[in-house]
């Protein structure tokens, strides 16, 4: 199995680089501020940075255990590991060195004072003590001396020392503490390796932990749930998957940490098929499983939009805490099965369960995705009346975000104004949700006003989801220039910062810019998708530039981008401007061929295509075949019919239209009126005429035109 991971930083100036030329060899190199080590199993060799007393030389060298080769090859085995010990302690500083005999400097100074030495226990908090308040000295640990003479008690306290290490993240220690493992050969068993490796996951350092992970001699479930939660931990879940299948050929028995986090990355990629084989697995192997397993499988269904087997599930539960009830709540919410919502909603409050937060802002955030505003605002104002609980960021964010996506822009400015009345901060979700609701009403001033709040608040301005918001705000605006300076200001540009930027200079007619930011952003790395080609279609053809537009619709299609609906209509209205009735023909062909979805955004592009192209019978004909027709498409053939100076069948087309009750806009009222001269009502009676002009004006005082 292939990994990938970037190696991660070393911190506390401590830089360790091991180099494996064979399997008996490890050379390791530990640079302090003070001084630096280089270590082999054979050699301790010390280089001094700065004058350190009572060292005649700048460099000293002995061996190992502080005897020569010929000496240590008379020692016996059981004493070789004894030194062995002696010496790692001593490269930690922990013993002094008098000849050839070794003694723990703390301990020579209690028995001088009548005390006792310290045994391998007194680590753990003297490392806790050390590391807790922050003191990290420039020797690797400076602890208590420790009298230690056995390998049992040596590897006792090293796993102390590096459960202090993991419960501080404190890696330069801890790949100090491995180092010297390495170097005194300390057989690293299944236990030992265990909590080293444990050390690296909670460290997140990816790869020392999967080269330990590979080379340790026995896996045990303990050190298959490391590494498959550090996967999990950083969202490569198809790896976590991966791992979990590899653990179970090795014959390993899941357990309740792994499961979780199995379900979490099946959850995460909302693959119902894996979640479902792994769930019925567990259940197959007679594995009950406690509470936090159980509530994993429910999140997974719910995420998977199984709502289904989650509700079998959770009926299970012995006992049901306001997690697993938030859990159903949100994912019948998210579904928009609102009396599901509400049903949950009520039966949690009779089982004594008191919504929280996150119970709430489901039931605000679900009516709000779903439209359904006048809803969300009563749950909204039903929360504020509560005592012990008041809406948060998550709560107004939620009610702005479902006005603004309702193309209720001015509701949700008003509420954004009572969010800040009410003191309670933004955070980028809000902010962009806001500046995309100036950019529809156009008001350039507000959202400079909300562009300086950004920049007087710490961490705004340089989220990149507010500075892709700020980019795309001013392109529209048509202030093209302060866009570009905050696209400039972007550290990390995303594809998204590059579709804005380009769609920008798209929408003000500049294709030199435009294309020169497309070569660079393929410079960067940043291949386009179908939103960059969109961005430019669309943007030229809605400032007039149809030759341009399918100048970039051509190399789209070099490109192996497969457009989508809005190419397609942005193509067409680029045929129609330029009149190109060939090209128009051909697409319409490819929407035939692939069988693409005549909604509304297609289907009126294609009639306004033909329209354009002055073939108001293939118009009508396109018409004819949709087989849903809404006021967006009634408004299309309506408009062809009158730029084809067929007035008296737009007002024909008017009447229909009431006839099949689709309600009409503004822009169904306004189109006809152009048809009422008397030269376009031959062949209409009077009476007819009368009729039809009444249906215009009936509709006209509806939207206050005069």
């Amino acid at each position: 199995m292939a990994f990938s991971a970037t190696p991660s930083p070393l911190h506390h100036h401590i830089e360790l680089f091991i180099k494996v030329s064979n399997p008996n060899t490890h050379i390791l190199t530990g640079k302090w501020k003070s001084h630096s080590l280089s270590l082999s199993k054979s050699t301790v060799t010390v280089h001094d940075h700065e004058n350190i007393p009572n060292k005649p030389n700048n460099k000293q060298k002995v061996d190992s255990f502080g005897f020569s080769s010929q000496e240590l090859e008379t020692i016996p085995e059981k004493r070789k590991t004894q030194l062995k010990m002696d010496g790692f302690f001593r490269e930690l500083g922990l013993l002094s060195i008098d000849g050839h005999e070794i003694t723990p400097r703390k301990a020579q100074n209690q028995q001088d004072n009548g005390g006792s030495s310290y045994n391998s226990t007194d680590i753990g908090s003297v490392l806790s003590r050390k590391v807790g308040n922050g003191v990290l000295v420039d020797s690797l640990f400076m602890v208590q001396s420790i009298n230690l003479r056995s390998f049992d008690e040596c590897q006792e306290c090293l796993i102390s020392a590096l459960r202090i290490c993991r419960r501080f993240d404190a890696l330069a220690e801890g790949l100090q503490l491995h180092a010297r493992i390495i170097v005194t050969g300390i057989e690293l068993d299944a236990f030992l390796g265990t909590q080293l490796l444990e050390f690296y996951c909670k460290c997140c350092t990816i790869v020392e932990a999967l080269k330990l992970f590979d080379i340790l001699p026995e896996r045990n479930v303990f050190t298959w749930t490391s590494i498959i939660g550090l996967y999990c931990a950083n969202g490569d879940y198809e790896e976590t998957l991966g791992l979990f299948y590899e653990m179970l050929e090795e014959g390993i028995r899941p357990d309740n940490f792994i499961f979780p986090k199995v379900f979490k990355a099946c959850a995460k990629l909302k693959d119902y098929k894996r979640g479902k084989e792994i769930y019925h697995y567990m259940l197959d192997i007679g594995f009950e499983g406690n509470q936090f397993v159980h509530k994993s499988a429910i999140d997974m269904f719910v995420s998977c939009g199984r709502m289904d087997i989650a509700n079998k599930i959770f009926e299970k539960l012995q006992f049901k805490d306001v997690v697993s009830w938030n859990m159903m709540i949100s994912g019948y919410a998210s579904k928009g099965d609102f009396q599901k919502a509400s049903e949950f909603f009520e039966n949690m409050q009779i089982a004594g369960v008191k919504p929280d937060h996150v119970t709430w802002n489901s039931m605000i955030s679900g009516y709000a995705q779903h439209g359904d505003c006048e809803k969300a605002s009563e749950y909204f104002l039903k929360m504020q009346r509560l005592k012990d609980i008041r809406p948060n960021v998550v709560s107004w964010t939620a009610l702005i975000a479902g006005n603004e996506q309702s193309g209720l822009y001015s509701q949700a400015l008003g509420i954004f104004r009572a969010m800040l009345g009410e003191g309670e901060k933004p955070n980028s979700i809000t902010i962009a949700s806001i500046l995309s609701a100036c950019t529809s009403l156009s008001l350039l001033h507000h959202g400079k006003e909300i562009h300086a709040y950004c920049i007087k608040t710490d961490g705004l301005v340089s989220d990149l989801l507010v500075s892709n918001t700020l980019v795309d705000f001013y392109s529209k605006s048509r202030d093209i220039e302060i866009a570009r300076h905050n696209f400039d200001k972007i550290k990390k540009k995303d594809i998204v910062s590059w579709n804005a930027m380009i769609s920008g200079y798209a929408q003000s007619g500049n294709k030199e810019e435009a294309s020169k930011l497309l070569r660079e952003m393929q410079l960067h790395g940043v291949e386009p998708d179908v939103v960059t080609w969109n961005g430019l279609i669309t943007g030229f053809t809605q400032k007039g530039d149809g030759a341009t537009a399918l100048e970039f619709f051509y190399e789209m299609g070099k490109t192996g981008n497969q457009p989508n609906s809005i190419t397609i209509s942005g193509a067409l209205a680029g045929c129609a401007q330029v009149k190109n009735l060939k090209v128009g023909k051909e697409i319409h062909c490819y929407v035939t061929r692939n069988e693409i979805e005549m909604s509304t955004g297609v289907g009126s592009a294609l009639i306004a295509m033909y329209s354009g192209c002055e073939k108001l019978r293939n118009a009508c004909l396109v018409f004819s075949e949709l087989s849903y027709r809404d006021v967006v498409i009634w408004n299309a053939i309506i408009a062809a019919s009158t730029q084809n100076s067929q007035g008296v069948s737009a007002l024909e087309l008017l009447r229909d239209m009431q006839l099949w009750s689709v309600e009409p806009n503004t822009v169904t009222v306004l189109l006809p009126r152009h048809g009422l001269s008397s030269k376009l009502i031959k062949g209409t009676s009077l009476v007819e005429f009368q009729h039809l002009c009444s249906v215009v004006v009936l509709h006209a005082q509806k939207y206050h035109i005069a």
